[in-house]
């Protein structure tokens, strides 16, 4: 059945050419009145350029319907990696979040603030949008100035004050918060 489905056109244009062939000859009294050679061979030939034509145009009309066929299976494959990309983006970027909150915890500060540049880098690829994404854009630029702000007021080797820390920690859950709401509705409208 799926030959028939697939090869239709040539099913079709096979048939057509046959009929020709069998109308060619059964009318080739009254076209060919005259006994000539050369008329014959004129008859035959034009006969078989229109069933060339028709295999032509048939077979042009079966590509078109398999490249259509392809460009749908490749936009379905390239969604497809549009999705593990994303969701290898959005888990690296709860990674990173958590690397944040534990170099805040052993008071390594460059790399804490690497590691917010590095979200934002990461997040800004998946190009989320959307309010809830706008929102944790605004979130992920507030903890960076936040941290900028703490690393500027205290000396390099000095430690973050307590409230300094749990305001940074309370940013930094509050962005894994809802980075993990986002993916979990992405996740939830990716799989119904």
């Amino acid at each position: 059945m799926d030959l028939l489905r697939e090869n239709w056109i040539r099913f079709v244009y096979g048939l057509a050419s046959v009929c020709i062939v069998a109308a060619a000859y059964h009318y080739r009294v009254e076209v060919l009145s005259d006994k000539d050679s050369f008329d014959r061979f004129s008859y035959i030939g034009g006969v078989a350029t229109f069933i060339g034509l028709l295999i032509t145009v048939s077979e042009v009309l079966h590509a078109i319907g398999i490249s259509k066929g392809i460009r749908a299976e490749a936009r379905a494959l390239l969604a497809q990696a549009r999705k593990i990309d994303l969701a290898a983006l959005l888990s690296e970027c709860l990674m990173l979040v958590d690397r944040i909150n534990d170099d805040l915890m052993d008071n390594r500060r460059e790399t804490a603030l690497q590691c917010v540049h590095q979200t934002r880098r990461a997040y800004l690829r998946a190009m989320l949008s959307g309010p809830d994404a706008d929102a944790l854009s605004v979130e992920l630029a507030e903890l960076e100035a936040c941290l900028r702000d703490a690393f500027r007021s205290c000396e390099r080797s000095a430690a973050l004050s307590r409230r300094t820390t749990s305001d940074i920690q309370q940013r930094t859950l509050k962005v894994k918060r809802d980075l993990e709401k986002l993916i979990s509705g992405r996740t939830a409208s990716d799989v119904s």
